[in-house]
């Protein structure tokens, strides 16, 4: 059996002589919610807020062997500070958003005496699926099934102008100058590199569409000659 590590960004804890030995990597996040009592009613009523709150990870880290470096492993970990992409062997196919947290109080002298030490995060609640943030160009209408129990918010790369559709959603583009249009459901954004591409862009609601539980068809309309899609797929 492989070491376990984790790693932020293209940097793994392993490079600085730390893995993982457990984890409490598994839990899943609260539901958002609000608890409301009536009076002369039996139970609370609740109200749903429509969002996960975030979730701490932790890991229980060791030293792989006395000439691991911990005090440079302290400082690449603290010196984060904000969102970053967290991954580890434990889920070789998903990744977070996570910020370290709850400070780092071990030293080398501490680390070597009890073996082991904890390292802990303040996590997104979303589980990333790496098959997500891969882009896939698309000619003409498809239908795409979402692997998840969960709506995510694609990025959708249009090329051309005319009218998209996206499940029940209509997306349409006008005649404009640029290359293409990125519509970043997540953000509600669209634009085209650093230029602003919303002057160009029609929703049919009030909202940029989402890819719901189950699947999702892609009808592209006349002038709109690709697309390419990038799912960002998404579980708990």
């Amino acid at each position: 059996m492989g070491l376990n590590y984790f790693m932020i960004g293209e940097v793994s804890s392993l490079d600085y002589g730390v893995i993982i030995s457990d984890a409490a990597v598994f839990n899943a996040p609260a539901r958002a919610y609000e608890s409301v009592s009536v009076p002369g009613r039996n139970g609370a009523v609740l109200f749903d807020e429509g969002y996960y709150e975030n979730v701490t990870v932790t890991y229980e880290a060791a030293l792989l062997n006395k000439h691991a470096n911990l005090d440079g492993f302290r400082s690449w970990l603290m010196s984060h500070t904000s969102y970053v992409r967290l991954e580890d062997t434990y889920h070789p196919e998903e990744y977070r958003l996570a910020i370290p947290s709850g400070g780092f109080t071990a030293t080398t002298e501490q680390a070597l005496k009890i073996g082991r030490f904890k390292v802990q995060f303040d996590c997104k609640p979303q589980r990333f699926l790496k098959s997500g943030d891969v882009g896939t160009e698309y000619t003409e209408s498809v239908t795409l099934f979402n692997p998840t129990q969960y709506a995510s918010k694609p990025l959708i790369r249009v090329y051309g102008h005319g009218v998209l559709g996206v499940g029940n959603d209509t997306v349409t583009i006008s005649s404009n100058a640029l290359d293409y249009i990125d519509l970043d459901c997540d953000l509600c954004d669209a634009y085209c590199g650093s230029a602003n591409a919303n002057p160009y862009v029609t929703l049919s609601g009030d909202d940029y569409p989402v890819f719901g539980v189950g699947t999702t068809g892609i009808t592209l309309g006349n002038g709109i000659t690709s697309v390419e899609i990038y799912p960002h797929w998404w579980t708990l």
